[in-house]
């Protein structure tokens, strides 16, 4: 539904006072502190609960506006929707505030989506791998009802199937059981300003995440974004310190424009194809700032590719900077890689693009598809190159074509290529106190 859909047509009032709630229309009815939603429509929510719930039991679409409203619980999942679509508005110039109280389940993953404890209480579980969580059997994580075949839902707002969220408002969302955002089909961010805490994961969506605007500050233990299918971000701003990746689709992750700053993370942006084809993108990991990686679900086997199109990258890992378990495509943008390098076991082609990668030379790879077209320098220094020398190329009059001097890390190897390579011109390389003059004859120099 559109924002106008939503907001001007006919909607049922739901307030929140002293912890009462008071309902204005039809479709949903409250039993104490827990709020059902048993027609489609539009609800519009204002006020603070706490140790309360919504639950979505109707088909169709379901539109919740959020109109400085505060939702909290500390024995279950402040929103489930078991079934039906829900879309959340947020009203612009407002607060709005959904928190999962419940510590954190540190349970071990199993081979079970859906577990059975000691109660054979269900566990809807997190998929942050082909298989779901174990199931919580402490007494503070599991369900709230005496019914023990009441299910456990992972996030803080959690859904069967798609979730939409857009708007101009704020919305904060702590996960602290599990997930912040999980749906267990599609999940849309199609805009406003989000604060995200999770223990787990903090937007989930099991076959597409998609983050078409916002602003985003994140923070999980285990992956900021994650998907079992793809994730896509086509615009944003987006501000990430994860636990472990920081962007991860377990099919194809594709960034097309956006800003993304990854300041922690173990690896960056991971999936079985990594397409970036625009944006400006930071990554700091203690592992691989690029890695395409995973397995199929079926087992079988599958084509990893990393491909770059454009877009501004600046990697500083502490694995490889980009690693490939197949092949690496790169056909424009502008890449610095500071530190360790380049892995594939593919082929590497290089088409467009400017790319800067320092690095140690016994994990540095250049590029060596015979379909590359465009030149590029090797340089192995006698020496090595300290964080905060500058690297500098130049051509034969003299002229810097490029030149970096806000590396972090030291090298003893650098890689340079630019559509500015012409074969049969020398190019001074210089790093710090290194300097060497090569001469273009091939693709690539070293």
């Amino acid at each position: 539904a559109g924002a106008e859909a939503i907001t001007k047509g006919e909607k049922t009032i739901i307030t929140i006072q002293n912890d009462t709630v008071s309902i204005n229309g039809n479709g949903a009815t409250a039993d104490g502190k827990t709020i059902t939603i048993s027609e489609a429509g539009t609800y519009q929510f204002s006020g603070k609960l706490s140790e309360g719930q919504i639950k979505l039991k109707t088909e169709g679409n379901v539109n919740f506006i959020f109109d400085n409203f505060s939702l909290s619980n500390s024995k279950d999942a402040p929103i489930v929707g078991e079934t039906g679509n829900l879309n959340i508005y947020l009203n612009e110039n407002t607060e709005n505030t959904v928190s999962d109280q419940r510590a954190a389940n540190t349970e071990e993953e199993n081979t079970s989506t859906e577990s059975t404890n000691a109660q054979n209480t269900e566990i809807r579980s997190n998929e942050s791998t082909d298989t779901g969580a174990a199931s919580n059997t402490s007494d503070e994580n599991t369900s709230t009802t005496t019914d023990t075949s009441e299910e456990t839902y992972d996030a803080a707002i959690y859904s069967e199937n798609d979730i939409t969220i857009s708007g101009k408002g704020k919305l904060t969302v702590e996960g602290g059981y599990e997930d912040a955002i999980h749906s267990k089909t599609n999940l849309t961010i199609e805009d406003g300003t989000y604060t995200i805490t999770a223990s787990h994961h903090g937007l989930n969506a099991k076959k597409l995440l998609t983050v078409k605007d916002g602003s985003f500050d994140i923070t999980t233990v285990e992956d900021a974004l994650h998907s079992k299918g793809d994730v896509t971000v086509e615009k944003g701003t987006i501000d990430i310190n994860a636990g472990d990746d920081a962007l991860h689709a377990d099919n194809t992750l594709t960034v097309k424009d956006g800003t993304i700053n990854i300041k922690n993370s173990n690896e960056g942006l991971e999936g079985i194809t990594v397409n970036v084809e625009g944006g400006d993108i930071a990554i700091s990991s203690t592992d691989d700032g690029i890695n395409a990686a995973g397995e199929s679900e079926d087992g079988s086997s599958v084509n990893y590719a990393i491909n770059i199109s454009g877009g501004k990258i600046k990697i500083v890992p502490g694995g490889d900077g980009i690693d490939s378990n197949g092949d690496l495509n790169v056909s424009g943008g502008t890449i610095i890689v500071d530190g360790p390098s380049a892995d594939y076991d593919g082929t590497a082609t290089v088409t467009g693009g400017t790319i800067l990668a320092s690095g140690n030379s016994g994990m540095f790879q250049s590029f060596n598809g015979n379909n590359s077209t465009q030149n590029s320098i090797v340089y192995y220094l006698s020496g090595n190159g300290s964080a905060g020398d500058t690297i500098k190329i130049s051509d034969e009059s003299g002229k810097e074509i490029f030149s970096a001097s806000d590396l972090t890390q030291s090298y003893n190897a650098v890689l340079y290529s630019s559509p500015e390579l012409e074969n049969g011109k020398t190019y001074k390389v210089s790093a710090g106190s290194n300097e060497e003059s090569v001469t273009n004859n091939d693709t690539t120099n070293t």
